[in-house]
């Protein structure tokens, strides 16, 4: 259980005040405590103990500090232009409870804070200079404290029409000087973009016409280019593109089978007549489980008995996907959001996303429970102790009584 550290719970508090009751953001925020002093506890590699405008909007969205646990909050994204990098991204939906700690805050303040957070976040587009980027920006780095110099702009508007504005001077300057990051840097020189950039350009240019450049660079792209990724990849396609032909081809004879139909298809018709693939009944019958409905689980089964499955491999679906629903519950509930778990366990995040709702129903110890009378019944069916189809119907019973 997460445990209230007084000192630090009165800074979460006037973080919190700050923002909501002062016209303050996440950067006069982190400017404020740093210059008055405040510091937070280091934790893990992070050893600055100086506020960051970054940390205080993470403070701000985290509804942990109003008693609740969030889960997906975050989720890994691949990086567009890579082939296996990825980075953290926030969710449009997650799932919220209720957590066993003290909240810091009430309910009402947290709201309010998102309140702000959704009319201040929102993008505004550029009405000044359009055509104007700034080429270096995050490029570029100061020479007294090596972090990125990003782009900043000198507007004026006119003093005989305040309407209007002189034109736009634009400039590179060190990002630590403000404080709002948890650095100070000393360096206060803002360097021209105008020369800078021309500066830049000519050099590009000189290197384009140079043979040496050109074999360099040819050189390091061949170098990049990971020839076994590629080959995997084309596998993986291939592997795809064959599950899609044999998925055509059961499409192919379900429509042949309705088309002797003599009236009118209704979907009822439809889900009386086409008949679902095991692995979708395997996620039926875990969902019956779960919900310990003893009548659907029993009608699943009876389905797939008419379509001659084999017991054995009815229980080996069942066994797969509670043991998936096993290490989603458990990866969830050591931090992990819906991206990471789908991708550590090869699965689609929205099928990631039902299992993590599914936790509220079920306990993973209920679902070792079934998993070790499944390998029982396993055994005996196999060691002919018992009937399969018997077997199965008694199993079937006993973990739903």
């Amino acid at each position: 259980i997460l445990e209230i550290i007084p000192e630090e719970a009165e800074i979460v508090k006037l973080i919190y005040d700050k923002y909501i009751n002062f016209d303050m953001g996440s950067e006069k925020i982190a400017i404020f405590l740093n210059e008055n002093g405040y510091r937070k506890r280091t934790h893990l590699n992070n050893k600055m103990d100086t506020f960051t405008s970054n940390f205080i909007t993470k403070l701000i969205d985290n509804p942990v500090y109003y008693g609740k646990i969030a889960y997906g909050r975050r989720t890994n994204s691949k990086i567009k232009g890579t082939r296996n990098q990825y980075h953290k991204i926030k969710s449009e939906e997650y799932m919220i409870c209720d957590g066993k700690h003290e909240a810091i805050i009430s309910e009402e303040i947290w709201l309010k804070a998102q309140v702000k957070r959704k009319d201040t976040s929102t993008w505004k587009p550029k009405k000044h200079s359009l055509d104007h980027e700034h080429i270096l920006s995050g490029l570029l780095k100061c020479p007294i404290c090596g972090g990125s110099m990003y782009g900043n702009v000198n507007r004026k508007k006119s003093k005989k029409n305040p309407e209007l504005y002189y034109t736009d001077n634009f400039y590179y300057k060190c990002k630590h000087r403000p404080y709002l990051d948890g650095k100070l840097c000393t360096y206060n020189r803002q360097w021209n973009q105008k020369l800078i950039d021309s500066a830049v350009v000519e050099i590009i240019r000189g290197l384009v016409k140079d043979k040496r450049f050109a074999i360099k660079a040819k050189s390091l792209i061949e170098n990049k280019v990971d020839i076994d990724a590629l080959n995997q990849e084309v596998l993986n396609k291939k592997k795809n593109l064959n599950n899609v032909i044999m998925l055509k081809d059961r499409l192919s004879r379900e429509i042949d089978k309705l088309a002797t139909y003599s009236k009118t298809i209704t979907k009822e018709d439809i889900e009386i007549l086409v008949a679902k693939p095991l692995e979708e009944n395997s996620f039926m019958m875990v969902d019956a489980i779960i919900n310990n409905d003893l009548n659907s689980l029993l009608t699943i089964y009876n389905d797939l008995k008419l379509q001659n499955e084999e017991p054995t491999r009815i229980l080996a679906m069942l066994s797969n996907q509670l043991s998936l629903q096993y290490q989603v519950a458990s990866l969830a509930a050591n931090g992990h959001d819906e991206r990471s778990i789908a991708s550590m366990l090869n699965i689609h995040p929205y099928r990631t996303k039902l299992m993590i709702q599914k936790m509220r129903k079920i306990k993973n110890d209920d679902i070792l429970y079934i998993l070790d009378k499944v390998a029982i019944l396993d055994y005996q069916i196999k060691s002919g102790e018992i009937d399969k189809y018997q077997g199965i119907e008694l199993f079937f019973l006993k973990i739903m009584g």
